[in-house]
Parts: C-alpha cells; structure tokens; sequence
C-alpha cells in the first residue's frame, strides 16, 4: 500500500484518494458505512468522493480534519441510473442468482451484457475526475458496480484497489460476474463477520483467499458511550421497531401488536415508519407521524429491551446503538442482528415467531436484563469503540502508513459522519 513517505516525494502535502460510490447521501445502512470509511481515511490524506448521484455535475467539500487539514471533496458527476435499468438489474440478479446456483455453471456473454446495460455508461464521466487526482489509493463501495471497476482499469489501472462490498444477504454476491470486483482488490473491507462469512463463502475470488478480507466492524454512537454506567435492573418498558408502516398487515406488524396484547403491565412503544405507537394497559396511542430520533432514543436508554422485527440487512445498526445504551436487544435469528446479539452476549434470538414473546417475557426480568445489558454495552466498547477506533481498524486492514501522510494516528475521537 502507498505510504506518506512517497507522497511526499511527489510534492504533495498528503496521499490523495479516490472513492466511488453509487451514493453519497442518504440514512441507509450502506451509504453510512461508506461515509464512515471516508472519514476514517481523513487519517491517511484527502479524500475525494466520487458518485454518480446528483441533478448535475459539481464538486462540494464535506469534511475538513481539524487536525491535519485533510478533505473529504464530494464530486457529484450528475449521472445516476436510470431507474427502469436499477429495476431491470434487480430482477436479473434475483433470477440470475438462482439459476446460476442451481447449475453451478456461470452465466454467459449475453447474460452478461444484459447486467451491464444501463448500469455501466454512468461511469464513464469519472474517468475525468480519477485521471486528474492521480490517487494513491482507490476504494470501490459496492461490489455489483462494475462500472467503477472499469474506471480504475482505464484511468489507474497501477493503483492499489480496496472494495466495501456493502453484501447484504442478496445471494447475488455469488454471480461470476462480479467475481473480478474481488479479484482485483487487494483488500476487502467487510463490516461484520456476517458481511464476511457471505463474502468468504458465496464468491469464488474471496473464498479462494480470504486473508485478504478483513472485518472492520462499525463506529458506534459516541453519546450513550459517554454517559456513565448505571444499574440497569430497574428499567422497564419495550422498544419495538417494525420497519413498516403503521397500517401494515404483514408479520412484523402483527407481532408488534401481539406483543403489546400480551403486556398489558409494561408498557410498549411500537416504532413504525411513519408513526409512534404506545401501548400502556393493552391500549395503543397513535402519534400518526414518524418518530423523532429523540423520542426513541429516549426510549431506548430507559427500556429493559429493544425488540427489532426489521434490523437493516446489512448493519442492523439500531442493535448496536442499543447494546451501546445498555438495552439488551431481540432479533429474528436470520437477521444481522443476531450478530449483536449472539457475539455480544447483549441479548436472545427466536426463529419461529411464538418464541418471540418467551424471549421478551425472560429479558424483562430485572437480573436478566441488567446482565444482558451490561454484557453487550461491555461489547460495544472492547469490541467496537469509538469512531477513533474504527478508524484504527480500517487504517491498520488497509496497511497505510499514516506517519507522513499529514494526519497523525493519534488518539483524538470525532463524531461519526451523519
């Protein structure tokens, strides 16, 4: 990997380096953790972000390090994807997916083309942006943006390559045709070891060499991490998340209510997409708008448990951020969160949906959910930290040498990047 000694010696102040990702803003998982990255590597030298997102081509600056004076530049190049072609790709890649598994044989050309269609030409203009950076280091967010591939080929085909696979539990990992987005990167930088195990065991290129596939994990929330412990065997209360909308009639709504039904002493708040909805005695209150943040937080740092019937597929970062406030969490036993909450001992997991309300009844228990919280805020501390932390850990997977680069390693935190 590039070191700051020779940046130095082309006359820069620091290293520079290029990152593509389809997206820049947003609240989903992916986007965070792509921000989360480029802040990381704030440590190593400027930052600049291109993505294909944007009305029209311009360049912004996000970030600037106090510190060292290292930028995150975003460059919007205006292109996004048609949304017929993101459409068309997603129900090639479900159907893809599963023919290719069942034949253990790869798709052919024509396959092939039908993939790219649409979905590479909006990369073209980067080639521009990467040939006037000279970038030291290359990062990829995204393994199914073969078109980002194609950039670093024709533009810096000698520059070292990363990739975030951003791999949630899309079985389209395993295509032969992104095969070369892991074979062409000399590190991979996995979230979570269940981002890894999917990465590892579905592609061909990670499997054959999984040394080079390292787990970063993820920065947790500075705020509950700084309040100071407490006994947490008193609290009470539930903290259900849906990932729906109120008016849903589908699983996860129907077990929220049952839950609530089944508690009339505790009392429930049930988060919903566009609504609030707290149950005291078996009787629900409505506040037919989305939750502010404030309001579950200050639900989650008082509840004996959070319930998380839809945690994201890729991070499940609610879990985390409840484990960091002590709260001890209960997740579906396929969902990432179970991660958390297995490896973090901060909590239980039900498969058939009846074992849902066992596992509540038993961390409702004043000695169980105390230990239960404590182990798993233990966790996000020892194991997780900081986002001072997190940017260790990517530093320290990638191999850079930040002693020349212009940002110190140092010790000093920083919130993560919303």
């Amino acid at each position: 990997m590039p070191s700051g000694r020779t940046v130095a010696a082309s006359g820069r102040l620091r290293p520079v380096v290029a990152l593509l990702a389809p997206r820049w803003s947003g609240d989903g998982e992916a986007v965070w953790f792509t921000r989360q990255v480029a802040r990381a590597l704030l440590r190593y030298g400027d930052v600049h972000v291109i993505t294909l997102e944007g009305p029209n081509p311009e360049v912004t600056e996000d970030r600037r390090d106090e510190v060292s004076g290292a930028r995150c530049m975003v460059h919007r190049l205006g292109t996004p994807p048609a949304t017929r072609h993101v459409a068309r790709r997603e129900v090639l890649l479900a159907a893809l997916s599963a023919v290719e598994a069942q034949s253990g044989q790869p798709n052919g050309p024509s396959v092939e083309r039908l993939l790219r269609r649409g979905m590479v030409e909006p990369w073209e203009l980067a080639d521009k942006q990467v040939a006037q950076l000279c970038p030291d280091l290359m990062v990829l967010a995204d393994y199914r943006q073969v078109g980002a591939l194609e950039v670093r080929r024709r533009s810096a085909p000698a520059v070292p390559l990363v990739l975030l696979p951003l791999a949630d539990g899309n079985p389209a990992v395993s295509l032969a045709h992104f095969d070369q987005m892991f074979a062409e990167a000399a590190v991979v930088l996995a979230a979570t070891h269940s981002e890894f195990r999917a990465v590892t065991q579905a592609s061909r290129a990670a499997h054959r060499d999984p040394d080079r596939v390292h787990v970063v994990g993820l920065p947790a929330i500075a705020g509950p991490l700084a309040q100071p412990r407490s006994d947490r065997s008193g609290r009470s209360g539930v903290l259900v998340f849906t990932g729906h909308r109120a008016g849903d009639h589908d699983l996860p709504a129907a077990l929220a209510r049952l839950l609530a039904l089944a508690l009339p002493r505790t009392p429930v708040a049930v988060v919903s997409t566009d609504a609030l909805t707290t149950w005291r005695g078996g009787v629900p209150s409505h506040a037919p708008v989305p939750a502010p943040d404030a309001v579950t937080s200050e639900w989650m740092a008082k509840a004996a448990v959070t319930v998380d019937l839809r945690p994201g597929g890729f991070l499940a970062r609610r879990c985390v951020d409840s484990l960091a406030c002590g709260t001890a969490i209960v997740v579906a036993a396929d969902s990432r969160g179970r991660e958390y909450a297995e490896s973090g001992r901060g909590g239980l997991w039900f498969s058939p949906p009846g074992e849902l309300i066992w596992c509540v009844e038993a961390i409702l228990d004043p000695a169980v959910h105390g230990r239960f919280g404590a182990q798993g805020r233990n966790y996000v501390e020892s194991v997780l930290g900081t986002p001072s932390d997190f940017a260790s850990r990517v530093v320290e997977a990638i191999g850079l040498d930040v002693r020349n680069s212009g940002a110190p390693a140092g010790s000093r935190d920083w919130a993560p990047m919303a």
